[in-house]
């Protein structure tokens, strides 16, 4: 609702139960939170780092839309970095992940979505951000992971 402050200390107490309980799926929940709000301040180095966090733990516990969630939100820091050929691809990967695991995201997160493939298509343009999409589609979330985490220049 636009309060990030009262945001933050719920995610702040949010995380610390679910560390407090053992719950590696709710941790990663909550560090997806963290990137989201620290993207939405403007901060990718620090989304990026959540987001990150998050793709670790979600490779190795929980159901398959927490590694989609990390997906979505390392393509959202590589819009705005200038990457939108990564970007497309990792928006792919995820959509992947979310039809295998019979998941959906829901609106706040697609509006997060939404601006990440206009800003994708804006760099791209529609015909090479289909080709990059495409390429993330088919990806496993094993490469689509490898994918996210490879340092790449800004275009």
């Amino acid at each position: 609702l636009g309060d990030r402050v009262k945001a933050k200390s719920f995610f702040e107490e949010t995380f610390s139960m679910f560390r407090e309980l053992g719950n590696k799926s709710g941790i990663a929940m909550s560090l997806y939170y963290f990137g989201y709000l620290a993207q939405f301040e403007g901060d990718s180095q620090q989304a990026e780092s959540f987001f990150e966090q998050e793709l670790a733990l979600a490779r190795t516990t929980g159901p398959m839309w927490l590694g989609a969630q990390a997906l979505f939100g390392l393509a959202g820091v590589a819009a705005v970095s200038g990457q939108a050929d990564r970007a497309a691809r990792l928006l792919g990967g995820a959509e992947a992940r979310l039809e295998a695991g019979a998941s959906y995201i829901d609106a706040a997160d697609g509006l997060f979505n939404e601006r990440t493939v206009a800003s994708a298509v804006a760099q791209l343009g529609e015909d090479r951000f289909a080709e990059a999409y495409a390429e993330g589609r088919a990806m496993t979330l094993e490469q689509a992971a490898a994918h996210a985490l490879e340092t790449e220049p800004p275009a």
